[in-house]
């Protein structure tokens, strides 16, 4: 699984989580201190939301690549990983990054992250059904990256998304 969800995809992203958090920190005037367990919360999250979404697409996929030389070797078209345990694996990281998204609640009386986790799995997940029909697949691959320094902030202090660098650190993600 860990070699067909490209855990570098993971780590691409989380640089633009992790400083969205210390800026959401920053604006609502929390000691840096005091972040340490919303930051670690944060990197769980952002470590299961990607998995959820890569083995999404590996799974809508696993039909086209079997048939691709080029993606014939990946883990669910050549039959090392059965669709079942794949299915099984998304399952799993989905209720963890849910699980992860209420933490915030329970320690730091923050629901938001909670309320959005199913819309922002839906988006993210999304991704394999869009690339079948349109090139812009790509600004919807780009705005799911996009999301993760505004989950992030929504995170730390919800309060940070009324000043425009959150936002504009979106922005450039998703460009």
């Amino acid at each position: 699984i860990a070699d067909d969800i490209k855990i570098a995809h993971s780590i691409f992203a989380l640089p633009f989580a992790v400083l969205a958090a210390f800026m959401a920190a920053q604006v609502g005037g929390m000691p840096f201190s005091s972040l340490v367990v919303p930051l670690g919360l944060v990197v769980v999250a952002m470590v299961f939301a990607r998995t959820a979404a890569m083995l999404s697409n590996r799974i809508l996929d696993h039909r086209i690549d079997a048939e691709n030389p080029r993606t014939s070797g990946r883990a669910i078209p050549s039959g090392r990983l059965p669709v079942r345990t794949a299915v099984s694996a998304l399952v799993i990281s989905s209720l963890a990054f849910l699980l992860i998204c209420g933490l915030f609640g329970v320690l730091r009386d923050n629901w938001w992250p909670l309320v959005l986790g199913v819309p922002v799995l839906a988006w993210i997940c999304a991704y394999g059904y869009f690339k079948r029909f349109t090139w812009m697949c790509h600004l919807w691959l780009g705005a799911s990256l996009a999301l993760s320094p505004i989950a992030s902030a929504i995170a730390v202090d919800p309060t940070s998304l009324a000043t425009p660098p959150i936002w504009l650190l979106a922005g450039m993600v998703l460009c």
